[in-house]
């Protein structure tokens, strides 16, 4: 099962689903468009499992979660 991580660097950061953490930092940095090795973190964002199915986080629920 999937779950969401919050994928942050240097000035940006997305959400990414997956079921491992090394996978979300990897997934995160090609969204981001960074290195592996420049990903500042890759923490668990359970509040937005909710959305693993769609694959996307609505903007809103980001806004609503202070993005």
């Amino acid at each position: 099962m999937k779950k969401a991580y919050s994928v942050q660097g240097d000035e940006h950061g997305c959400v990414v689903f997956a079921e491992h953490n090394v996978v979300a930092r990897r997934e995160g940095a090609n969204e981001l468009n960074i290195e592996f090795g420049d990903v500042e973190s890759c923490r668990r964002a359970p509040q937005f499992d909710q959305y693993a199915d769609a694959g996307k986080v609505p903007v809103q629920a980001l806004l609503d979660a202070g993005w």
